[in-house]
């Protein structure tokens, strides 16, 4: 069984416009997750990228497909919702997994989307589990 290396990074180290990432190595799988100032929110991000990307290698879908599209994707939204995605059920049921985190956490749904999408995003400061 392959190792699983997840980073937290600067959003402008991504290898493109994400704030989760994962990718195959042959010494293992790769994930890079943005940091933002509520920790929470990255390991939400986490969350999603690991289960998503789980369901993505179980079923078969390869990762170059998904970066390809993912890359080139040019609608507004995420690249996963888009019913032409080639992992659009994993990401959607990955989602599914991150709100029931979300409300378990404590994390208001809305807020957490406001600001992974208006990408208030900093390794600066962190606030702890309360």
């Amino acid at each position: 069984m392959k190792r699983i290396a997840i980073e937290f990074i600067e959003n402008i180290d991504q290898r493109y416009d994400t704030c989760g990432d994962y990718w195959e190595e042959p010494q293992a799988f790769e994930m890079r997750i943005t940091q933002y100032r509520n920790e929470k929110y990255a390991h939400l991000i986490l969350i999603h990228e690991l289960v998503e990307m789980l369901l993505v290698k179980q079923r078969s879908i390869k990762f170059s497909v998904i970066d390809d599209f993912d890359i080139n994707y040019l609608d507004e939204g995420e690249p996963g919702d888009d019913l032409s995605a080639p992992y659009h059920k994993e990401h959607v049921f990955a989602t599914a997994i991150e709100r029931l985190c979300a409300q378990e956490m404590g994390v208001d749904w809305a807020e957490y989307e406001k600001v992974v999408d208006e990408g208030e995003k900093t390794a600066i400061y962190t606030e702890d589990y309360e």
